[in-house]
């Protein structure tokens, strides 16, 4: 009975586990390449089965229609990546009407979203953000199958990054978890990391079992 935002390729984890979301969010680039074509059918089907309200960037939406496939039901917002845009000196108002800038990643985006519509209680799963620390090393996520026709990329090689340059990276997105952690406090609100293992520590631990008392 919980609200759930799920990301990205998520819908795959969601339908393996029999889970029904709320919201679905893609905003990142990456998603406009060739081979993902085929992941906007899956898509398709998921908002159709679950009737989700997805949360997509214009590029996206405007892809979506050149395949072909109906946006009618999609909540299409505009999202702008800006690494130059620094919210220690100026705190925008989390308003999804108009483009919310400082933000690079979809996680950034679902929990602008959520803190929009005004969850008080917010709870992060599978947000490792641990990309830097192997960068040779194939990038995974919990709903990849292994039955991909493409083989997983190393985080170097889908950056084009070394180390150095994924750190730099890094220290963006770090930043703007901080700064969300501090926009959600002052809407009395409350963000916590409920994943086991990861990087971010930026906000508080709190595992799944002690949140619905299992």
């Amino acid at each position: 009975d919980e609200i759930c935002i799920t990301v990205n390729k998520g819908h795959r984890f969601a339908t393996e586990f029999g889970l029904r979301p709320r919201y679905h969010a893609a905003v990142d680039a990456i998603h406009l390449s060739p081979e993902f074509i085929p992941v906007y059918g899956e898509w398709e089907a998921f908002q159709r089965e679950t009737n989700a309200t997805f949360l997509l960037s214009v590029e996206l939406a405007d892809r979506l229609r050149t395949q072909g496939l109906s946006v009618a039901n999609y909540e299409v917002k505009q999202y702008l990546i800006s690494i130059y845009f620094d919210r220690l000196r100026r705190l925008v108002p989390l308003d999804l009407r108009f483009v919310q800038p400082g933000y690079v990643s979809v996680i950034h985006f679902a929990i602008i979203a959520a803190l929009y519509m005004g969850f008080r209680k917010i709870y992060l799963l599978g947000c490792d953000m641990d990309f830097f620390l192997n960068p040779n090393e194939p990038l995974t996520h919990s709903y990849d199958t292994g039955q991909e026709n493409i083989p997983a990329a190393t985080s170097g090689e889908l950056f084009g990054w070394d180390q150095v340059d994924l750190l730099k990276w890094a220290h963006v997105e770090f930043r703007s978890f901080k700064q969300l952690g501090e926009l959600a406090r002052k809407q009395d609100s409350h963000i916590a990391n409920a994943g086991k293992g990861g990087c971010l520590n930026v906000f508080a631990r709190e595992p799944l079992e002690s949140i619905f008392g299992g």
